[in-house]
């Protein structure tokens, strides 16, 4: 039976691996799959998550990063089929609602603060039997660095 996992917020996400355009990849060669990852810079939430049942990752190290192991993250899904995410670009003093053709700006944006809201959607892992937590965007808020030229001119049409 499906147990109830509540959304997760994540306020100031530190946001990898961007390819909402849905582009191929290397992971996902033929493309189609929108998706970014957050990451999860404290080891007990990373495994209460886990516990719970979302797909906790681990980046592995650089070989000459001095840090302490490996930095956990969640890979979550951009579908605008059933029920499309808000997402939001912030640039400069202008709010914009992004859609299936726009969100893909935001692969080439670097972002300054990232607000995101993670909706669950239980399913069962084919390999193992066991039930699954697949994270999908709900809201998010991007900050995005502007350009002081763009900033400048972005009132004239």
């Amino acid at each position: 039976m499906a147990r109830r996992v509540a959304p997760l917020t994540i306020r100031n996400a530190q946001i990898i691996f961007k390819n909402f355009s849905g582009k191929p990849d290397r992971y996902h060669p033929k493309g189609e799959s929108r998706s970014f990852c957050v990451i999860i810079s404290d080891p007990e939430v990373a495994q209460e998550m886990a516990n719970d049942g979302w797909n906790i990752r681990a980046l592995r190290p650089r070989e000459d990063a001095e840090d302490d192991g490996p930095v956990s993250y969640i890979s979550v899904k951009v579908s605008f089929d059933n029920y499309p995410p808000n997402i939001y670009m912030i640039s400069g003093h202008r709010k914009t609602l992004l859609n299936e053709d726009t969100v893909g700006e935001l692969d080439h944006c670097r972002f300054i603060k990232a607000d995101v809201r993670i909706s669950p959607y239980t399913y069962i892992d084919r390999e193992t039997g066991n039930e699954r937590l697949a994270a999908y965007c709900r809201d998010l808020y991007a900050t995005v660095e502007v350009d002081e030229l763009a900033e400048e001119y972005a009132d004239y049409e």
